[in-house]
């Protein structure tokens, strides 16, 4: 049995994450000039993580626990052959796209048979 590991790490993890337009108004914010809405989550803001974890919930979950984990913006894609890899890295990185998200490479490990998650090692033996 092969395993192999690709794990992702979001450009949007120190800044700002755009919002789409269906997040609705839960973003309001009123000033004596107005009422505004945000364009950009701040991670500064309150539970602006929480909110972000369930937009990447939302965006795989047909896909989480088959062969993808997620935590916060760190996406980790697990195959047990190369061709099924090939698959499942192309159908998270085109979900990624289709929400305006972007992975920076830098952070990025791609075909690793091992591989650091959260400060777990995760390899075919386990945990």
């Amino acid at each position: 049995m092969v395993a192999l590991y690709l794990l992702l790490g979001s450009e949007c993890s120190h800044g700002a994450l755009l919002l789409p337009s269906t997040f609705g108004t839960s973003s309001l914010g009123t000033t004596m000039s107005g009422h505004y809405d945000y364009l950009l989550m701040l991670y500064g803001l309150t539970n602006a993580p929480a909110v972000f974890q369930a937009f990447i919930n939302e965006i795989f979950k047909d896909l989480i626990n088959k062969y993808v984990i997620t935590y916060i913006d760190n996406i980790l894609i697990y195959s047990t052959s190369y061709n099924n890899h090939i698959h499942n890295v192309r159908t998270v990185l085109t979900r990624l796209l289709q929400h305006q998200l972007y992975v920076k490479a830098e952070k990025c490990e791609f075909h690793k048979d091992t591989i650091t998650f959260l400060g777990y090692i995760i390899s075919q033996r386990g945990v």
